[in-house]
């Protein structure tokens, strides 16, 4: 399968690559415009570009078709990921997920997905929330599953796994920095799709 994911964190980028399994081709974007981009369809009117799409929830506003007012937006952090599920969607996307990692506490958009049911993947695939847009299944996930992510240490404790100045746990995945489990979200999406 075509899988892209999008994040504007290069450590769920990097967790990508790791809890992807290697028989996918796998895209990565880090920002709107350039899933944007990557998500238009070809010209030649080929197949789709991707068969699976797996977005951030929130990321910096594009430019692409801003003018005037709009282009004061540009780079603050929005709710775009589900403007991206939706054209993910229309673009011929067997799967979607919109995916954060974020708590309701820390910001609206979050919240709204609380509201919706989701309260993460943690062994519960009912918190998987999961709806049909133009007949493909697309989930949202509000605090996403987590996995160390082996190629980024822990910028708090170096990449030893305890607190230096107290030797107390750091809460980190031993040493290494947390990032979102793609892989577990998008075994998810298989088994409802």
């Amino acid at each position: 399968m075509k899988i892209l994911v999008v994040d504007d964190t290069n450590v769920n980028l990097e967790a990508a690559k790791q809890t992807i399994p290697g028989q996918h081709e796998l895209t990565l974007a880090s920002s709107y415009d350039e899933a944007y981009r990557l998500l238009e369809k070809p010209k030649d009117g080929g197949p789709p570009p991707f068969d699976v799409v797996l977005t951030d929830l929130l990321m910096p506003a594009g430019s692409i078709q801003q003018g005037g007012e709009g282009k004061k937006y540009v780079g603050q952090e929005m709710p775009v990921g589900f403007a991206l599920a939706l054209m993910a969607v229309l673009q011929g996307a067997k799967l979607v997920a919109v995916v954060t990692d974020l708590d309701h506490h820390k910001h609206p958009a979050a919240a709204m997905l609380d509201r919706l049911g989701s309260d993460g993947l943690d062994g519960r695939e009912s918190d998987f929330v999961k709806i049909h847009a133009n007949g493909v299944p697309m989930g949202f996930v509000n605090y996403a599953p987590k996995v160390g992510v082996e190629t980024v240490d822990c910028e708090v404790c170096g990449g030893v796994g305890t607190m230096p100045e107290t030797a107390k746990c750091c809460w980190c995945y031993k040493g290494k920095m947390p990032g979102k489990n793609w892989g577990r979200v998008l075994q998810s999406l298989l088994k409802w799709g």
